[in-house]
């Protein structure tokens, strides 16, 4: 994909990436409640997110486009922002899903939600 650049997550993505998950979750999921601040969003993120998943970052053109967290065989968290969204850019960026594929011979689906934000991993093959 021309543009498209995956990269390690660095302590300086992380109010990006804590940005970013709220702004996905506000536009996609709006039907899902506000429960923390932008704050609590960062502080997740630095205690829990940043020190334990592997984390895999997407840009497009030198944006930030998404971002993916991992554990071994385990996709935790997979966000694209919505202007990003439609052009298979978590199929072809994300670490997650080919970690997942290779420990586990799992694939993808196509998203699994109207509002755009959910991809179902399935044991389909990979992801087309």
């Amino acid at each position: 994909m021309a543009g498209l650049r995956l990269r390690e997550a660095e302590p300086s993505d992380l109010h990006t990436v804590a940005a970013l998950f709220r702004s996905v979750r506000e536009t996609c999921l709006p039907f899902l409640p506000r429960l923390h601040t932008p704050e609590e969003d960062v502080q997740f993120f630095r205690e829990r997110v940043f020190p334990h998943f592997n984390l895999t970052i997407a840009e497009m053109n030198g944006e930030i486009a998404g971002y993916s967290a991992v554990l071994p065989g385990w996709l935790e968290q997979l966000y694209v922002l919505p202007q990003f969204q439609g052009r298979a850019l978590a199929r072809n960026c994300s670490r997650a899903q080919r970690e997942v594929r290779h420990l586990s011979g799992f694939g993808c689906s196509k998203k699994t939600s109207g509002h755009g934000a959910f991809m179902k991993i399935t044991a389909r093959g990979p992801c087309s």
